[in-house]
């Protein structure tokens, strides 16, 4: 039995992943200058003209395939859970961020070579800005959440603690993916899991069910200093 025929926009959808998917692996490979439209074509299978024709030049393309990168984390971060404790949630985006390179190492590599050609280029800066701003967002986003339904202190600077989040999650991503071979994927993760809990004692708020908030002592003299 015949499989039935693809459809011109299923056609085109899959022309379109195959050139992303190629121009991912050629960012990792040689970096942003040194490959062409050629060279995509090449290495997905079809013409240059036809990459030309879907995203008009290598600007247009490298924008598809940074939109095609934070699109599909920001969705994925948003939609992490639905737990009614902020808290929770920002500790799940922490992770989910942290552990990246170790469910998709290709697409973020390329992620981050294109962050660290940023500098040298206006344009990978204006995209790279983008993403961490649209990471920053979601983090503050949550913590103001957090603040208003009472998991996150009232006195907590939203701005800083979402910069102090990226910090980390960025600088463990590189770590994890200069030195895959130092520790085990469980040690990695414990760091993870030990700055989510400095993080818990520091700005969220522990419920019993059905009580007011009750905190820890070291947390309620933060409280009482911060929100008298």
């Amino acid at each position: 039995m015949k499989s039935p025929r693809r459809t011109q926009a299923e056609r085109r959808d899959e022309s379109k992943a195959r050139i992303l998917g190629a121009t991912i692996d050629l960012l990792i490979e040689k970096g942003f200058d040194r490959f062409s439209l050629h060279d995509v074509g090449k290495r997905a299978k079809c013409s240059h003209e036809l990459v030309n024709f879907y995203f008009g030049n290598k600007d247009g393309l490298l924008d598809a395939m940074a939109t095609h990168i934070i699109g599909n984390l920001s969705d994925e971060l948003l939609a992490l859970d639905e737990s009614p404790n902020a808290f929770d949630r920002l500790a799940k985006q922490i992770m989910y961020i942290a552990t990246i390179a170790d469910r998709d190492l290709t697409t973020f590599t390329a992620y981050l070579r294109m962050a660290g050609e940023a500098p040298f280029s206006t344009h990978l800066s204006d995209l790279y800005r983008a993403r961490r701003n649209q990471t920053l967002n979601i983090f503050r986003q949550t913590i103001l959440a957090g603040k208003v339904s009472g998991h996150i202190r009232r006195g907590v600077d939203a701005d800083a603690i979402a910069q102090v989040c990226y910090d980390f999650v960025r600088g463990h991503v590189d770590r994890r993916l200069l030195d895959r071979d130092s520790e085990t994927t469980g040690e990695f993760n414990a760091i993870i899991s030990s700055f989510i809990e400095l993080l818990r004692g520091q700005i969220a708020i522990r419920k019993r069910a059905g009580d007011q908030a009750s905190l820890l002592p070291a947390q309620q003299s933060l409280v009482d200093t911060q929100e008298i």
